[in-house]
C-alpha cells in the first residue's frame, strides 16, 4: 500500500519511531519511578510497542479511510461541538506541569490539544481550499469564521488550560495554514499576516539579542511559571537550584556529549536528579548518548521529514492536499523547534514533546495519523499524475 506513496517518507517515520523507544528506554533508566530494570526493559518496553503498535494502525486505518469529501464532515455543528467539548474536559482534572491539559483515565492520559492540532490542519485546509467543498463558500466562510475558531481554541487551550507550547504550536498551524490559502478573498489578509510575520521576527530577534526582555520581566517579581521560564530561557544561572536546575542539566548533559557520545544507554546525567529526559529533554539525552555526529544524523532525518512534505505539497495541483502538507510540516517543524530549543535554552521551556520520539501516546497518535493522511494525499496526487 505504502509503495505507492513516498515510500522513503514513510520508512524515515518508522526508522524514527523505533529510535525513539530505543532513546527514551534509554532515558527512564534514570526515573525514580521505574523501580528496577527489568521493569522498564519489560513493562515501559511492552507500553511503548503497544503505542507504537496502535499508532501505525491509526496510520493504516487513516490512509485507507481518507479521501476529499470526507472532509466535509468537519463542517458539521456536531463535530465543532464534540472538539470544543473535548478540549474543555481536562479542566476538570488536576493540572500536571502547571497546565490542565490532560484527561486522566488511570491507565492512560489523553491530552485533547494534540487532536485539535489535527483538527485545525484538516479544518482550514478545507475551508481555505474549498475545491472539493460541496457548499457555496462567502467571506464569512472564508475568514471570519475560521478565525473565530482558531481564536476560541487558542484561548482555551492557552488561558483555561495554561498550555502555553501547544498554544502557540496551535497559532503557528493555523498561521501558515492562512498564508498557504488559494482563495482570493484571503489576499488582502495573507499581505498583512507577511508584514506581521517580518515585523515579529525583527522584535523577536532584538529583544532576543538584547537584555531588555529579561530586564522587564525581573523587574515584575512575579511568580508565574511562564514568565519565569523566559526568564531562565536568557540566564538559566539566575536561579541555579529552583526554576533554572532543569535546564542546566540539559545544558550540561548536551556538553558532556562532545562529538561521539558516551554511548546509547550511558547517560550519565539522566541519574542525577534530571527529571523529564523522555520527554522535555529528551534530545539532551540524545545529544549526550550520541554526541554531535548521532544527533546530527538524527536531527537531518527528522528535517528530511519536514522538506519531504513541503516539496510534496509544492507538486501537489490539489490546493487542499496542498495545503494538509503544509500544515502537517508546520506541526513537525515547530514541535522540533520548541523542544530542542527548550532543552538548549534558545526558547524558553514549553513542554512540548519531539514527535515520534518523546514519550506521549497523544501526541504520537496524533502525529501517525497526520503522516497517514499526507500520505494518502500523496498518493491521490500520484495517481492523478499517472
Amino acid at each position: 500500500m505504502f509503495k505507492r506513496t513516498d515510500f522513503v517518507l514513510f520508512f524515515l517515520i518508522f526508522a524514527l519511531s523505533i529510535f525513539g523507544i530505543v532513546i527514551t528506554v534509554s532515558a527512564n533508566m534514570g526515573n525514580p519511578d521505574y523501580f528496577s530494570q527489568n521493569y522498564l526493559l519489560y513493562g515501559y518496553l511492552r507500553k511503548s510497542l503497544i503505542v507504537l503498535l496502535i499508532g501505525f494502525v491509526a496510520m493504516v486505518i487513516s490512509f485507507a479511510l481518507f479521501n476529499y469529501k470526507i472532509l466535509n464532515l468537519i463542517y458539521h455543528p456536531i463535530v465543532l461541538v464534540l472538539m470544543f467539548t473535548f478540549l474543555l474536559l481536562p479542566l476538570g482534572f488536576e493540572a500536571v506541569g502547571g497546565a490542565k491539559a490532560w484527561i486522566n483515565l488511570g491507565f492512560f492520559k489523553l491530552q485533547p490539544s494534540e487532536f485539535a492540532k489535527t483538527y485545525i490542519i484538516l479544518y482550514l485546509a478545507q475551508t481555505l481550499n474549498v475545491k472539493y467543498s460541496t457548499k457555496k463558500i462567502t467571506s464569512k466562510d472564508i475568514i471570519k469564521t475560521p478565525i473565530i475558531i482558531v481564536a476560541s481554541m487558542t484561548f482555551i487551550i492557552m488561558i483555561l488550560q495554561h498550555d502555553f507550547g501547544s498554544a502557540a504550536i496551535f497559532f503557528g498551524i493555523a498561521f501558515v495554514s492562512l498564508l498557504v490559502s488559494n482563495q482570493n478573498k484571503t489576499v488582502r489578509l495573507q499581505n498583512y499576516l507577511t508584514l506581521i510575520m517580518i515585523l515579529l521576527f525583527f522584535v523577536i530577534l532584538i529583544v532576543f539579542l538584547t537584555p531588555f526582555l529579561t530586564d522587564f520581566l525581573i523587574s515584575l517579581d512575579t511568580d508565574n511559571y511562564m514568565i519565569k521560564r523566559f526568564i531562565m530561557a536568557s540566564d538559566p544561572f539566575l536561579d541555579p537550584y529552583d526554576k533554572g536546575f532543569q535546564l542546566i542539566n540539559g545544558l550540561v548533559s548536551m556538553a558532556s556529549g562532545g562529538l561521539s557520545g558516551a554511548g546509547i544507554g550511558n547517560s550519565v546525567r539522566k541519574y542525577m536528579n534530571f527529571f523529564a529526559t523522555s520527554t522535555d529533554f529528551v534530545s539532551s539525552i540524545i545529544v549526550e548518548e550520541l554526541g554531535f555526529i548521532g544527533f546530527s544524523v538524527f536531527f537531518l532525518s527528522y528535517c528530511t521529514v519536514i522538506l519531504k512534505l513541503i516539496l510534496h505539497a509544492f507538486r501537489d495541483r490539489n490546493s487542499t492536499g496542498s495545503a494538509i502538507l503544509f500544515g502537517t510540516a508546520t506541526y513537525f517543524f515547530i514541535h522540533l523547534l520548541l523542544n530542542v530549543g527548550g532543552a538548549s535554552s534558545l526558547v524558553p521551556l514549553t513542554g512540548v514533546p519531539l514527535l515520534l520520539i518523546s514519550e506521549g501516546g497523544s501526541a504520537k497518535l496524533s502525529a501517525y495519523i497526520l503522516i497517514g493522511i499526507c500520505l494518502k494525499v500523496i498518493y491521490l496526487d500520484k495517481r492523478r499524475k499517472t
